[in-house]
């Protein structure tokens, strides 16, 4: 299966180091995964999936900026979270500031998962947008 090569908008590349641009954002959430948990709306996405719910989230302009670490505080202050889910817009246009988020939420025992319009071999190709290149932020899985 080939992959198109998706090159991310000059928007991405303007978002500081350990921010994050966001949607929206919501604490307590029980219908966007297994019990309660946060709820982070990434904006920006490229794929335009027929039937999507949130098409005005594709635009990657910018919306609300924020601190990585800021908004790790605001999940884990609420005591109720017990995981976090991302969404999107697209949340791996932004995968390095999410895995850093992924992985400060994880060391303090919250789980995360993420919806996605991309099917694991897309993410696992080259063309993967966490491959692409962007000037601010590198890459860093989460186990």
């Amino acid at each position: 299966m080939t992959h198109p090569t998706l090159t991310p908008p000059s928007a991405l590349q303007q978002i500081p180091a350990g921010h994050l641009n966001i949607m929206g954002y919501v604490n307590e959430s029980e219908v966007n995964g297994p019990g309660c948990r946060a709820v982070v709306w990434v904006q920006g996405c490229l794929l335009e999936c027929p039937g999507c719910f949130n098409p005005a989230s594709w635009f990657f302009e910018e919306n609300q900026l924020v601190l990585v670490d800021e908004l790790v505080e605001r999940i884990l202050a609420n005591p109720r979270n017990q995981g976090v889910t991302f969404s999107g817009g697209e949340p791996f246009w932004q995968a390095p500031a999410l895995a850093n988020l992924a992985a400060k939420v994880k060391a303090a025992g919250l789980n995360v998962m993420s919806f996605t319009g991309f099917t694991l071999e897309a993410l696992r190709s080259p063309a993967a947008p966490s491959r692409c290149p962007s000037p601010a932020r590198s890459a860093r899985p989460v186990d």
